[in-house]
């Protein structure tokens, strides 16, 4: 995996050397007519990089309550969507567009939003991470995807699909923001474990790759 260091410059460069390594892992930048894997023989095509602009704000912040209230989370309509695709040379290709319209999504189509809306900031680098997730001390975790990126030299995960409140409140007639699950990240062990200060665990854990 990365090799454990506290130098945010060697974990970036470790990422995207991971990302040229096992792209089924860690994507540095997608492209039009990348291959995004979803599952077994599930891909998504990213036809149009510009489609999560409408996330973005004049000053290139990237909205994440929009991600997360664009996607109605409905794992069988989005299998039943690749099921309607002819496998080809054992791949079911779905454009990427076709769910971000429809609307069906989980977690990687949320990191993925997050990608797409991040990626061409001219001064910050973002990933998107197929990894794993645990909610419970010594949970092993659940396949899952987020996403690590740099802010001012800094670097941050950030998981979309899992904010810490889902829910906005109105406080004195205004509507206030759900509040997302964003960390800074200080290290990556050996094993791919994604290290951050211990007030921001709340026991969540998480790893790059599922191991």
């Amino acid at each position: 995996m990365i090799t454990k260091t506290s130098n945010n410059q060697a974990i970036i460069t470790g990422l995207e050397d991971l990302s040229k390594r096992c792209p089924n892992i860690v994507i540095a930048h997608m492209n039009k007519g990348d291959l995004v894997k979803k599952a077994a023989d599930f891909y998504y095509e990213i036809d149009n990089p510009n489609i999560a602009e409408q996330f973005k704000s004049a000053d290139n912040r990237v909205g994440l309550d929009n991600i997360y209230r664009h996607f109605n989370t409905n794992p069988s309509k989005t299998r039943q969507t690749f099921l309607q695709t002819q496998e080809i040379n054992g791949k079911r290709t779905v454009p990427y567009s076709e769910v971000f319209n429809q609307k069906h999504g989980e977690c990687l189509e949320m990191a993925i939003a997050f990608q797409l809306a991040a990626q061409d900031h001219p001064d910050e680098k973002c990933f998107t991470v197929a990894g794993s997730c645990g909610f419970e001390k010594d949970d092993f975790g659940w396949t899952h995807a987020y996403n690590i990126a740099t802010k001012k030299g800094k670097l941050f995960l950030i998981d979309v699909a899992n904010p810490i409140s889902r829910k906005s409140q109105a406080t004195k007639g205004r509507l206030t923001k759900m509040k997302h699950y964003i960390v800074p990240v200080t290290d990556i062990s050996d094993m791919g474990e994604i290290i951050v200060p211990n007030e921001f665990e709340i026991g969540r854990t998480y790893n790059v790759g599922f191991l």
